[in-house]
């Protein structure tokens, strides 16, 4: 007898990226020029010193880091959160560290989610870890369609003031991905203010705030107040 898994499973599409490296080798066995527009590994070889550096930091007994991360990392983070964006945060109380950006908005919904205000929303298009992290913490995705007209912002006013009393999360992510999309900071505020209002959480994501942009827009994490 086969052990039962989660029906989710059977009802979700395979992974994009999954997908997309699929597709490659297949082109690949065709033969003929391949343009990957895959996850978006780095083709240029790693800096010597950055290896070196990781190679120097291996320490002689390797343990499990603590699950907080250790102290100097935390302070680094928000050394550069300060110097980079004039966020002034506590290292030991505000600042966890993740093993990348998709961890974080996994575990998100299984900790913030109320289930007696299922709806979570993410943007339009989107990587699939939203959704999915929504479904799996017993959630209702709704999405706020991102498009070209307005410049990649969700239309906020769209949504009924009932959906909002419901809402546990909004996932707002700025600089977009995929779009590249930049939002002012009149967005975010009317965002803080919506969440501030219906006690739900606000969740910045900003995984390309590094990029250079023409015309600098303020990132998701600079809001007004926690919201979350």
């Amino acid at each position: 007898m086969k052990p039962t898994l989660n029906p989710l499973l059977g009802k979700l599409a395979g992974y994009l990226q999954e997908q997309a490296n699929a597709q490659r080798e297949a082109a690949l066995r065709r033969g003929g020029p391949v343009y990957d527009f895959g996850i978006g590994d780095p083709r240029e070889p790693t800096p010597a010193f950055i290896r070196e550096a990781f190679k120097a930091a291996v320490p002689d007994v390797s343990q499990y880091p603590s699950v907080a991360g250790i102290p100097a990392l935390r302070q680094a983070i928000a050394g550069y959160l300060r110097r980079r964006f004039a966020l002034s945060l506590d290292p030991d109380r505000e600042i966890l560290p993740c093993q990348g950006a998709k961890e974080a908005l996994f575990h998100l919904p299984l900790a913030a989610l109320d289930p007696a205000r299922p709806l979570c929303w993410y943007p339009d298009p989107a990587y699939p870890v939203y959704e999915r992290a929504i479904l799996f913490a017993g959630g209702t995705p709704r999405t706020l369609p991102l498009r070209a007209e307005r410049g990649f912002l969700p239309d906020l006013d769209a949504v009924p003031a009932a959906d909002w009393r419901r809402t546990s999360i909004v996932y707002d992510n700025y600089p977009h991905n995929p779009t590249g999309a930049g939002a002012p900071r009149e967005h975010h505020e009317k965002l803080s203010a919506l969440a501030r209002s219906t006690a739900s959480c606000s969740s910045a994501t900003s995984r390309m705030s590094t990029s250079t942009c023409t015309s600098p827009r303020t990132p998701s994490f600079r809001l007004p107040a926690r919201t979350c």
